[in-house]
C-alpha cells in the first residue's frame, strides 16, 4: 500500500514549469550555480575527467561582476561531460575531491560532508538555486540526473561563508548542460540492473534535455540486501537572449521520482524506508548589463513522502512540502584603488509543511497530526573588494544577515542577526609557485526542523529544540601551489576551524519530558543540543603528473581530526561526520583509439568516532573503465565499480549500509552533428 497526499506535477503545471525562466548561462565556464556569482574559470582545480587528457592551467577570473576571488580561490571542478562511468548519486561524483566523504545512510539520496562539515552546513545549489530540503541527512540534489549536468563545482575554504548561512563548510554547485549540446546516452549495469537514458538537444541560444533512469534493489559483497531501488524522470530547458544591450537568461528543471529506497543497516529486518514520491520544480530568470549590474529571481517547489515500516510494529508516513523563493542583486564598482561589488539577497521559505500519520500493520490509522507549519525569511547585504599590487593580491569581504523563523502550530518565532567577514592574502612567488592564506568568520542558523520538528523520521523519534543558538565559526586556511614544468603540479592545503555552539544530534534514553512535544510523550528519542566549543583541522594534497598528452596520473590525500573542547559533553570527544583519512590514485591512458581509466581509493580505519557513529575498519575501493570511439560521433564504454568487492560500510554512521558489491556496466554515447 502506497501513501501519498501531496499534489503531483500535472501536465499543465509541468508546461508552465518548463516555460518559466531561470538563469541558463551561455558560457559553460561560468560558475552558473553561484548565488553570489563565482566564476569557474578562476584558479580552481579540475579533477581528472574520463573523456580527455587534462591540461593543467591556473588562470585568473575576468568576470569581476559575477565572481569573487574570495570564494573562487579554493574552488575545484568535476567534469561530467562524456564520462565513461555511470554513477547514480551526486555523492558518488563528489568523493573524487580529497576532502569530500560519504556520511549518513545510503541510496539515491546519499549525503556527503566537506572537511567534516555536513548536513545543513553545506550549501547545495543547482545552477545557483539553493536546495533546502529539511532532510536531517543533508540537502541531496540527486533528484537531477547527472546526464543533464556539465560539471560540479566544489567551493571549499573559510571564505565560503560569504554565501551566508548553510555555507560554513562550503558550496556544492551543479551546473547543467552547455547550450548547444546534442547527445544521446544509454547505460545499463549488473546487480541492480540500473538503466539510464538521456537526450540532450540544443542550439546556440537554448538547451533542452530529458532523462529517465531506474534501478532495482542491489546486494553487498556478502549478499546483504541493499535498498537502492528507484525510478526517476527529469527534464531541463534553458535559454539566453540579447536585448537592447541586456543579457537575458532563464532555465527550468522538473523531476519526478517514485519508490526511492533508503538503504541502511536496518534494512530489511528492522526498518524499511521508502520515498513513494519525490517531486521538484526549479526555475530561474536573470538580466544583466555587461560588468555593471546583475539581477536574478529563482524558486524551488518540492514535495515528497517518507514511508517508514518498523518491521512487526507499525508504519509511519511523513508528508513534506515547501517553496523556496529568492532574489539576488549585484553591482560592481571601482574605487579605493581596487575592484569591488555590492550585493543584496533575499531568501524566503514558504509553506514549509510536515505532517505525520501512523498506521497499524493492518492498515488502521492510529493518528494523524501536523508537525511543522513554518516559514523563514533571510535578508542579507554583502560586499567584497580586491586589490592587486605586483605579485600581491588582497581581498576583503563582509556580509550581514537577518533571519526570522516561524512555527505557526505553536505560535513560536525567533529573529536573529549575524555578521560574517572574509580576508584573503596571496603572493605569486614566481611563475611556478603561489602561496595564499585566508581567514573568515561564519555562522549557521538552526533549520526549521532542528528547531520545531516533533515526530517520526527514518532514524526514529526526533524532537526539535527551539532553544538552539546559531553555530559560529572562525576558519583559517593556508595553501601552496607549485607547477614544475609542464608535467607536474602540486597543491597542498592546511586548514583549521574553531566552532562555537556546534549543533549535535544525540539520543536521549528513558526521558519523558512532556513539555518537549505537543502530541505525545517519548521514552527514547533523538534531539539536538549546542556543544560549547569544538575544532576541526586537517590537510589535503594533490599531485598531478602528465608526462605526455596521452597519459595522466593524479594522487590525492586528505587527513583531518576534530573534537569537542568544552561544553556539557566530555572534552576530547570526537565530532561526528569527520572524513576518514583518504589516499587515492587516478590514471588516464589513451592508446590506439582506446582510453583506460583507473581509480584506487584507500580509506583508513575509523577508531575514534562521534555521536551516533561506530568504529569502522580500513576500506579499499577500485573502479575503472575502457572506452573506444567507434566513430567521430559514437563511443562505447565498459566500466566497473567496487572491483575488489569491498564489503565495508559506506561511512561511520551507526546505520550506514555496506557498499554495493562489484558492478560491471556498459554505456553508449552518440553526439549529433
Amino acid at each position: 500500500m502506497k501513501f501519498s497526499q501531496v499534489a503531483k506535477l500535472s501536465s499543465v503545471y509541468a508546461i508552465v514549469a518548463m516555460s518559466f525562466g531561470g538563469i541558463g548561462l551561455a558560457n559553460a565556464e561560468t560558475f552558473a550555480a553561484d548565488a553570489l556569482g563565482t566564476d569557474a574559470s578562476s584558479n580552481g582545480q579540475s579533477y581528472l575527467p574520463y573523456h580527455t587528457i587534462e591540461v593543467m592551467q591556473v588562470s585568473g577570473s575576468r568576470d569581476h561582476l559575477r565572481s569573487s576571488q574570495l570564494v573562487s580561490h579554493s574552488m575545484s571542478s568535476i567534469d561530467l561531460v562524456d564520462n565513461a562511468i555511470a554513477k547514480p548519486t551526486i555523492a558518488d561524483w563528489l568523493v573524487d575531491v580529497p576532502s569530500v566523504s560519504l556520511n549518513g545512510q545510503g541510496g539515491l539520496l546519499q549525503s556527503y560532508s566537506i572537511r567534516g562539515f555536513s548536513r545543513a552546513r553545506i550549501r547545495t545549489q543547482v545552477d545557483g538555486i539553493p536546495i533546502i530540503t529539511d532532510r536531517r541527512a543533508g540537502n541531496s540534489a540527486s533528484f537531477i540526473n547527472s546526464e543533464l549536468l556539465a560539471r560540479i563545482d566544489v567551493q571549499q575554504g573559510p571564505s565560503a561563508t560569504l554565501y551566508g548561512s548553510e555555507a560554513m563548510g562550503g558550496v556544492i554547485n551543479l551546473v547543467t548542460a552547455e547550450l548547444g549540446t546534442k547527445q544521446l546516452s544509454v547505460s545499463s549495469q549488473t546487480d541492480d540492473q540500473a538503466t539510464n537514458a538521456a537526450l540532450l538537444w540544443g542550439a546556440e541560444q537554448w538547451q533542452s534535455g530529458i532523462a529517465y533512469r531506474r534501478a532495482n534493489q542491489s546486494t553487498a559483497a556478502d549478499d546483504t540486501p541493499l535498498d537502492t531501488d528507484f525510478t526517476q524522470l527529469s527534464a531541463l530547458l534553458k535559454f539566453t537572449e540579447q536585448w537592447q544591450g541586456l543579457s537575458l537568461a532563464g532555465s527550468s528543471i522538473i523531476s519526478h521520482g517514485t519508490d526511492i529506497g533508503k538503504s541502511s543497516r536496518q534494512f530489511p529486518l528492522e526498518r524499511i524506508v521508502e520515498y513513494p514520491n519525490d517531486n521538484h520544480w526549479l526555475s530561474k530568470l536573470s538580466v544583466r548589463k555587461a560588468q555593471d549590474w546583475f539581477v536574478q529571481l529563482y524558486q524551488h517547489y518540492q514535495n515528497w513522502d517518507t514511508d517508514t515500516l518498523r518491521v512487526n510494529r507499525r508504519r509511519n508516513l511523513t508528508q513534506y512540502q515547501s517553496h523556496t523563493l529568492g532574489a539576488l542583486a549585484l553591482a560592481s564598482v571601482a574605487g579605493l584603488g581596487g575592484q569591488g561589488r555590492f550585493g543584496a539577497e533575499w531568501l524566503a521559505r514558504r509553506g514549509v509543511s510536515i505532517d505525520e500519520s501512523e498506521f497499524s500493520l493492518e492498515g488502521r490509522q492510529n493518528f494523524s497530526q501536523p508537525l511543522v507549519d513554518g516559514k523563514q525569511d533571510n535578508m542579507a547585504v554583502f560586499t567584497d573588494w580586491h586589490w592587486q599590487w605586483q605579485n600581491w593580491q588582497l581581498g576583503l569581504g563582509a556580509r550581514f544577515d537577518h533571519v526570522k523563523q516561524t512555527q505557526r502550530l505553536t505560535s513560536q518565532s525567533r529573529d536573529d542577526q549575524q555578521i560574517s567577514t572574509s580576508a584573503l592574502l596571496a603572493y605569486q612567488i614566481n611563475s611556478q609557485q603561489k602561496l595564499s592564506a585566508e581567514f573568515a568568520t561564519g555562522f549557521r542558523f538552526p533549520t526549521l526542523a532542528e528547531l520545531y520538528f516533533a515526530g517520526e523520521t527514518p532514524r526514529g523519534t526526533t524532537l526539535g529544540n527551539p532553544e538552539l543558538a546559531p553555530e559560529q565559526s572562525k576558519g583559517v586556511q593556508v595553501s601552496w601551489q607549485y607547477q614544475l614544468g609542464k608535467s607536474w603540479q602540486f597543491d597542498v592545503v592546511g586548514y583549521y576551524y574553531e566552532l562555537d555552539d556546534y549543533i549535535e544530534r544525540f539520543t536521549k534514553v528513558d526521558a519523558t519530558d512532556e513539555s518537549t512535544t505537543t502530541f505525545r510523550t517519548f521514552r527514547t528519542f533523538r534531539t539536538f543540543r549546542n556543544l560549547g566549543r569544538a575544532s576541526i583541522e586537517g590537510v589535503e594534497a594533490s599531485i598531478h603528473w602528465q608526462p605526455h598528452e596521452r597519459l595522466s596520473m593524479k594522487w590525492l590525500g586528505h587527513f583531518q581530526q576534530g573534537e569537542e573542547k568544552q561544553g556539557e559533553v566530555q572534552q576530547g570527544q570526537t565530532l561526528a561526520d569527520l572524513a576518514p583519512a583518504k589516499l587515492s590514485w587516478q590514471t588516464l591512458w589513451q592508446w590506439r583509439g582506446f582510453e583506460f581509466t583507473n581509480q584506487l581509493t584507500w580509506l583508513k580505519n575509523q577508531s575514534e568516532v562521534g555521536s551516533g557513529e561506530t568504529v569502522r575498519p580500513h576500506r579499499l575501493l577500485w573502479q575503472g573503465s575502457v572506452s573506444k570511439a567507434l566513430s567521430t560521433q559514437l563511443s562505447l564504454n565498459f566500466y566497473g565499480t567496487n572491483l575488489l568487492n569491498e564489503n565495508g560500510f559506506t561511512s561511520a554512521d551507526e546505520d550506514a549500509p555496506r557498499y554495493q558489491g562489484s558492478v560491471l556496466g556498459i554505456k553508449l554515447s552518440y553526439l549529433f552533428e
